[in-house]
């Protein structure tokens, strides 16, 4: 498996990591990010990224404090690839149509469609 890169837009290596193939470069807020979608950051877009937006989506909803992984910085990654139908350059907000997108995106790519 090739390495996951999670790199802040200010970065001033991002075009030199680009120029590998077997690294798999994640840029907070870049758009168009094949990641999107990823919320466990596990580098994998699957249902568990789907169940992991609900249980977050409905945690916030009764107003607990809660995040994705237990790494304050990498939290900002996992809302921003959370965060698949939001709008670049707005505050991440993370609700139902996130996983549902994210559910679609997964049966896309299992049926061989994307």
């Amino acid at each position: 498996d090739s390495p996951i890169v999670y790199c802040y837009p200010e970065y001033e290596y991002i075009d030199y990591l680009r120029e590998f193939d077997d690294v798999n470069l994640i840029v907070l807020g870049e758009e168009n990010s094949p990641f999107k979608g990823d919320a466990n950051l596990d580098g994998v877009i699957d249902i568990s990224d789907a169940t992991a937006v609900l249980q977050f989506y409905a945690e916030t909803t009764v107003g607990l404090d809660t995040s994705f992984v237990n790494d304050a910085e990498l939290n900002q990654f996992a809302y921003y690839l959370a965060d698949i139908k939001g709008t670049i350059g707005e505050e991440y907000k993370i609700d139902i149509s996130d996983a549902t997108a994210i559910h679609d995106k997964y049966a896309k790519k299992a049926s061989g469609l994307e």
